[in-house]
């Protein structure tokens, strides 16, 4: 996959790898967003099958550009982009955001806007998660929802492990 902007639109192209070179066999244009990292590959992939898998991407939203060494507030945080690729075709799913509320200062003790543009896919078994500063959230995938259900990806449930929320009984390495 070869990932870039072109204005202020993200561009995603599959490419064949064989013998004979690079023959491009897909593109997906998400309109008005840009990569959250752009200091190393900010996506995740994880194959279904030969010629099926999904991929995850930390995006940034309303063309803004982005300074991964900036301190931004929580509403410029990245969301994570998902999509299906079947057949070196791309088809959104949909992506998980964080919750817009003012930036905590740790210090950077705990999390960091330096965290890979402070957002990062994660595809664990069958579950879908996107970490995004300090909220953990998990979304649930066409295929897993049933007969019936929405062709895209939704919210399953968030974790918001923030410094400064009320103490439970559970060990947290940050207290």
């Amino acid at each position: 996959v070869l990932i870039g902007n072109r204005g202020a639109d993200l561009h995603l192209s599959s490419l064949r790898l064989d013998a004979q070179g690079a023959t491009p066999t897909g593109q997906h244009v998400q309109a008005g967003v840009q990569q959250g990292e752009t200091r190393t590959h900010g996506f995740f992939y994880r194959p279904l099958n030969d010629s099926e898998g999904l991929l995850g991407l930390p995006v940034l939203g309303h063309g803004r550009p982005h300074d991964p060494r900036s301190a931004a507030p929580a509403s410029a945080s990245a969301s994570v982009l998902f999509l299906r690729r079947q057949q070196n075709r791309f088809t959104l799913l949909g992506s998980l955001s964080a919750e817009a509320r003012p930036r905590v200062d740790d210090g950077c003790r705990a999390s960091c806007v330096d965290w890979y543009g402070n957002a990062r896919p994660i595809f664990l078994g069958d579950r879908v998660l996107a970490l995004m500063g300090y909220e953990l959230v998990e979304g649930q995938l066409p295929a897993q929802a049933g007969r019936g259900s929405p062709e895209k990806l939704v919210e399953r449930r968030r974790l918001n492990f923030a410094p400064g929320r009320p103490a439970s009984d559970r060990y947290s390495p940050f207290d």
